[in-house]
């Protein structure tokens, strides 16, 4: 295995976060099973709202927060102790992978999320990327909380979400909505 140059430079180590995947998805499993639930039975016309909030929600959500435990354990101790880093943060710059950028370059940064699709994207993960006045550098599994860390180091760069994502994100959100409410329909 190649040494990773990464550790040996002092500063915050921004590591791949490997459990926010497991996470979301109980999230949103957490909440999304109760919200079908009331959604095909408020169609159906059989809604009981005491029946639902003792069945479907509180279980839903005490399952996904069970499931949720060990990741909620490890997601900490990845972000301190292990996982593969894939930035240095410290006075002079960001130190990533293939080089080294100092803060005064750095024009704005953004954060990129990638779903798993059908198409073939460029790339299938989140990551950073950091425009400088030269080049765009990309950081390939850099976790969001980069962004803080970064705004806490230079707090003049502009950092944010990008709007390509924003717009996936709110597709989805809007998805997961409708589709409880267009299943009656289908089927």
């Amino acid at each position: 295995m190649a040494k990773n140059r990464l550790r040996e430079i002092e500063g915050v180590k921004i590591r791949w976060q490997y459990f926010t995947a497991p996470l979301l998805i109980l999230g949103i499993v957490a909440i999304w099973v109760p919200f079908i639930i009331f959604a095909l039975e408020f169609n159906a016309g059989n809604f009981d709202f005491s029946k639902w909030l003792s069945d479907g929600l509180w279980t839903s959500v005490w399952i996904c927060f069970v499931f949720s435990v060990p990741f909620l354990i490890l997601s900490p101790l990845n972000r301190r102790f292990f996982g593969k880093i894939v930035c240095v943060l410290n006075e002079d710059g960001i130190h990533y992978k293939d080089g080294f950028v100092r803060w005064n370059e750095i024009v704005k940064m953004e954060y990129e999320i990638d779903f798993p699709g059908g198409h073939i994207a460029r790339y299938q993960y989140c990551r950073a990327i950091i425009y400088t006045s030269k080049e765009e550098i990309v950081i390939r599994h850099a976790p969001l909380f980069l962004l803080s860390k970064v705004k806490k180091q230079s707090s003049d760069i502009p950092t944010g979400v990008s709007k390509n994502s924003k717009g996936t994100v709110g597709f989805l959100f809007v998805a997961l909505l409708l589709i409880p409410f267009l299943i009656p329909l289908i089927a």
